[in-house]
């Protein structure tokens, strides 16, 4: 097989890098072309997304593609594009089935696993913001709402469906797949709505972990896995987010592709993810027993996590917030800053602008170095003093259902 790889999305920055480390050449497509990515990769930046993806991948060198986040919305464009390309991943009949949160849930149920409630239309449901409202394309927790009495009506048929809320902290869980099987690579904590980050409520913000796992807990998500990997005959990498409550993992949705959380597990568990898809996908090789027990051990030796810092309104990035993010990384062979955007960008509000990274021996010490990076990062974007290198944080604003530490 080629080592040239193509990556489309609507950022490819994440798994171009974990491409690199691979040893495979990617070549990508997507809205952002940050720095960082431009200068280890060839690609192109779409303007008219998603379709001109399809154009994009006509243009690219030849060698599979892969796709990351948001695309997954768009069965016909994955459809259009593998036609021409070999697609390593999901097929636009998958997507369509395994995107239906009517049938994800149908799925758990016939199989005694834990299930939340999923109605097409909000006729019935009570306004007390027990259920949550979302949209039916959508990516990173953008526009969930809770139904509630102050929430926007709905205005087009289809383009929402309702779901039973859950408190508890929010989790990813990472898997690998062929031919029916799945085999549990990790799980992160996930950082949604955390404000000294910036995000709105229910937006994904970051990652942390790996999670450690009862086993208990850890025997139900694998057989999470299998449930999916069986119904919906995915293949290669994909996730599963939910929520922890009650010793149980209820699934709130299914990523059949590359996720967010990856680059957290590869940095600490020791894994090669886009190595392991390549060849699931391509010669139905999944990763043996003994080789997951070893990368689950490794699990106690560090915990590793990003944050995403969004802006809080539009702002234009500065020559000096830029060198501050390059210089993050330096000679390191894991990078300090990425997704970094070009100087005199604009970046709009409640957008991402860059991703900041962490490695510490606990849980509640990576929490900590995150915030008060991020809170730099901030303090050096908009050009507020900061001092002594450690800005004060303050604790995050109580958000209904936000599950950031």
């Amino acid at each position: 097989m080629s080592d040239i790889i193509v990556i489309l999305g609507a950022s490819a920055r994440a798994a171009a890098f974990s491409a690199l480390r691979a040893g495979l050449e990617p070549y990508f497509g997507d809205c952002f072309g940050d720095s960082d990515l431009v200068r280890r990769c060839d690609g192109e930046v779409t303007r008219r997304y998603p379709w001109s993806l399809l154009s994009i991948a006509r243009r690219a060198p030849a060698g599979p593609w892969i796709y990351t986040g948001g695309v997954e919305n768009h069965a016909r464009l994955v459809d259009r594009i593998a036609a021409g390309r070999l697609l390593l991943g999901n097929s636009a009949r998958v997507l369509a089935a395994v995107r239906d949160p009517a049938r994800i849930a149908a799925a758990l149920s016939q199989r005694g696993l834990p299930s939340l409630l999923v109605k097409s239309s909000a006729a019935g449901l009570p306004r007390d913001g027990t259920w949550l409202m979302k949209r039916v394309r959508s990516a990173g927790g953008i526009g969930i709402q809770f139904w509630n009495r102050s929430a926007a009506p709905v205005r087009r048929r289809g383009a929402h469906y309702f779901q039973q809320y859950l408190q508890g902290p929010s989790f990813a869980a990472l898997f690998i797949a062929v031919a029916g099987r799945a085999v549990l690579l990790g799980v992160t904590e996930q950082l949604v709505g955390c404000e000294w980050t910036g995000a709105g409520p229910f937006t994904y913000c970051g990652s942390i972990g790996p999670a450690p796992l009862s086993a208990r807990l850890q025997a139900q998500i694998e057989a999470i896995g299998v449930c999916f990997a069986r119904e919906f005959s995915l293949q290669g990498l994909f996730g599963v987010d939910g929520i922890v409550a009650g010793e149980a993992f209820w699934t709130v949705e299914v990523n059949p592709r590359y996720t967010a959380s990856v680059e957290v597990l590869e940095r600490a568990m020791g894994i090669s993810a886009l190595r392991l898809h390549v060849e699931a996908c391509w010669g139905g090789v999944l990763p043996g027993e003994e080789a997951v027990r070893q990368h689950f051990a490794r699990r106690t030796l560090q915990w590793c996590g990003k944050a995403v810092l969004y802006v809080r309104a539009d702002v234009t990035v500065g020559e000096r917030f830029h060198h501050w993010l390059c210089e993050q990384n330096g000679a390191q062979d894991w990078p300090g800053a990425a997704d970094i955007p070009h100087a005199r960008s604009t970046i709009a509000r409640r957008h991402p602008v860059t991703t900041l990274f962490s490695v510490a021996a606990t849980r509640d010490e990576l929490l900590c170095d995150l915030r008060e990076r991020v809170a730099e990062a901030e303090a050096i974007l908009h050009g507020t003093p900061v001092i002594g290198q450690q800005p004060p944080v303050q604790e995050p604003t109580a958000i209904p259902g936000s599950q950031c530490p």
